[in-house]
C-alpha cells in the first residue's frame, strides 16, 4: 500500500496535480457465494451475510489494495504517473495539457472497470497546491504541510490532556494514532511522540491500551505534548535531497567521521568501552554532528553508517526496544531539531567478504549483488558503454533518488532496475526511457556476491533502461 512518503518520492518541482475519490470501493468487490457464510452475522433475530467486501473487516484494506495494484500497474505502463491509497487517487504531470488528458483517461479506465467516481470529493482542476490524505502538497515550493483541520484536531486533544493531566487509555491511543499519521508531513513530529509511545507500551503489551480507564500522565509525557500545541505543527516539510554527507565508522575502541575532506577521530573512555556497540555507534553520530556543527548548521544532512540499528534510530528518531538507545536518540534528535533542517541515515556496506567469512558471520548484503561480465556486455551492446559506474556499491531502494538526479541534472544513464509495474516509481522509468528496455532473460539471469550466487535472481525481473532527463 502506498503511503504519503512514497507519493512525495515521485513528485517533481512544478508538477500539476489532480485527485480522484472513488465511491464505496469495497462494495465493488463481490464475495464468492461459497465463502459468504464466513461473513455472516446475527441482528434482531435475523441472520445476514455479506455479498460484497465489508467495511470494518481488518483484512479488507489489504485485499482491496491487491486488486487496485493490478489495475494501477496497467495504467502506469501507459505511462501515466498515478498513485493511490485505497479509494484516493493522485495524478501527477509536468504539463497542464498532459494532466487533463491523464485525468480523462484514468476516469474512463476506472469507470470501465465498474468503479464510480465521487465527484464531490474529487479535485478535477489541475493545480500545483493540493490537499491529499490530510496533507497540503505544494509542488512550486516543494513542500508538504499538515492540513488546518488536522492541526486543530491534534492541538485540541493535546491541550485537553495537558489541562487535565490525565486521560483514558483509549483517548491516548487515539492521540498516538493521530501523531503517527503526521510523521511524513511534520518535521520532527516522530521525535515528540516517543514519550507518549513509551508510556503506552506496557498497556499495549497487556492489551489494555483501548481501555476507558483513566491514567495520570507523568511530567515527561506532559512536557512532550506541549510541542503538539505549538506552531511547529504548521511547519512545512521540504522534499529535497541532503546537501551534507557524513560517513561514520565506530568500534569498541573509538570512532571516526568524514565530511568531504574533513576528518575527526576520537577514542572512547574506559567506561564507554564497556557500553554496547549499538549505543556507541549512535553516540558517535551525535559526536560527529557536534564536531561538524559549523559546516552543517541549517543543512539537510545524510549520515552513512554500517550499523543498521544506529541507522534505524536516526531515521525513526528513537525506537521501542531499548530505553537506553531511545534516550541517546532523543538527545541526538533534540540537538538536530534546533540546528539542522533535516537528518536521515543510510546504510553503507563494509568490504566484501570471502564465501567462508560471509557464511560464517551471516554478512550477505542483499543490496550488493553484481552481474556477471557477459550480461554487462550485452547491456552495453544495446545502449552503449557508460562513462562511469555510479552504483557499484550503493544500497537498494535508490530508484526514486536516481530518477530525481536524472531529471535535475538532465543526465543520460543506463539504469538496471526491476520491471515492477506496481511500484510507485515505475511510471517515471517509462516516461524517462529513450530506448526500448532490455529485460535480462531468466535463463541467463545470475547475481553474484563474491563467490556466492543469488538463489532466485529471476524474482527481480531485472531490466536495463536507458534514461534521459531531457526526454
Amino acid at each position: 500500500m502506498h503511503t504519503l512518503q512514497t507519493i512525495l518520492e515521485t513528485l517533481r518541482p512544478g508538477d500539476f496535480l489532480t485527485s480522484i475519490n472513488l465511491t464505496e470501493v469495497y462494495l465493488h468487490v463481490p464475495i464468492h457465494p461459497d465463502f459468504r457464510k464466513y461473513l455472516r452475522f446475527h441482528y434482531r433475530g435475523c441472520h445476514y451475510q455479506y455479498a460484497a467486501l465489508p467495511f470494518g473487516l481488518s483484512s479488507t484494506p489489504r485485499v482491496f489494495t491487491k486488486i487496485m495494484a493490478a489495475l494501477v500497474a496497467h495504467i502506469r505502463s501507459t505511462p501515466l504517473r498515478i498513485q493511490f491509497y485505497l479509494d484516493d487517487i493522485l495524478l501527477q504531470s509536468s504539463s497542464l495539457r498532459a494532466v487533463r488528458q491523464d485525468l480523462a483517461t484514468t476516469i474512463r479506465i476506472f469507470q470501465d472497470h465498474g468503479f464510480s467516481v465521487n465527484w464531490s470529493k474529487s479535485h478535477l482542476v489541475p493545480t500545483t497546491c493540493l490537499q491529499h490524505l490530510g496533507a497540503v502538497i505544494n509542488t512550486v515550493t516543494s513542500t508538504v504541510s499538515l492540513s488546518v483541520d488536522r492541526q486543530t484536531s491534534l492541538c485540541s486533544m493535546a491541550l485537553r490532556c495537558i489541562s487535565e493531566r490525565s486521560s483514558s487509555l483509549l483517548g491516548l491511543s487515539c492521540l498516538m494514532g493521530k501523531m503517527v499519521s503526521t510523521y511524513d508531513i511534520v518535521p520532527w513530529s516522530r521525535l515528540h511522540s516517543r514519550e507518549l509511545q513509551w508510556f503506552l507500551l506496557p498497556h499495549q503489551k497487556n492489551r489494555s491500551s483501548t481501555s476507558l480507564r483513566r491514567v495520570s500522565l507523568p511530567p515527561a509525557v506532559i512536557s512532550s505534548l506541549r510541542w503538539w500545541t505549538s506552531s511547529a505543527l504548521s511547519a512545512p516539510c521540504f522534499f529535497r535531497e541532503p546537501t551534507r554527507h557524513i560517513t561514520m565508522d565506530a568500534s569498541l575502541q573509538g570512532c571516526e567521521a568524514h565530511l568531504k575532506h574533513h576528518l575527526t577521530q576520537g577514542q572512547w573512555s574506559t567506561l564507554e568501552r564497556s557500553l554496547p556497540i549499538n549505543l556507541l555507534e549512535l553516540r558517535a553520530i551525535h559526536l560527529a554532528l557536534l564536531h561538524f556543527q559549523n559546516l552543517i548548521t541549517s543543512c539537510d544532512v545524510l549520515v552513512l553508517t554500517d550499523n543498521v540499528t544506529a541507522k534505524a534510530h536516526v531515521n525513526r528518531l528513537g525506537g521501542t526496544h531499548s530505553r537506553v538507545l531511545m534516550d541517546e536518540a532523543l538527545l541526538l534528535g533534540l540537538w538536530a531539531e534546533s540546528h539542522l533542517k533535516s537528518l536521515r541515515a543510510d546504510h553503507i556496506s563494509g568490504e566484501e567478504n570471502s564465501q567462508a567469512d560471509a557464511l560464517s558471520r551471516h554478512q550477505l548484503d542483499n543490496a550488493e549483488w553484481s552481474l556477471p561480465a557477459h550480461i554487462f556486455r550485452d547491456i552495453t551492446l544495446c545502449f552503449g558503454t557508460p562513462e562511469v559506474d555510479l552504483f557499484a556499491s550503493r544500497t537498494n531502494h535508490q530508484v526514486p533518488r536516481v530518477i530525481r538526479k536524472v531529471i535535475q541534472e538532465w543526465a543520460e544513464i543506463i539504469l538496471l532496475a526491476p520491471r515492477w509495474p506496481r511500484r510507485h516509481w515505475y511510471a517515471d522509468l517509462v516516461s524517462l526511457s529513450v530506448d526500448r528496455p532490455w529485460s535480462i532473460p531468466d535463463d541467463q539471469m545470475i547475481l553474484l556476491q563474491g563467490p556466492l550466487r543469488h538463489p532466485d535472481p529471476s524474482w527481480y525481473r531485472l531490466t536495463a533502461w536507458r534514461l534521459s532527463g531531457s526526454s
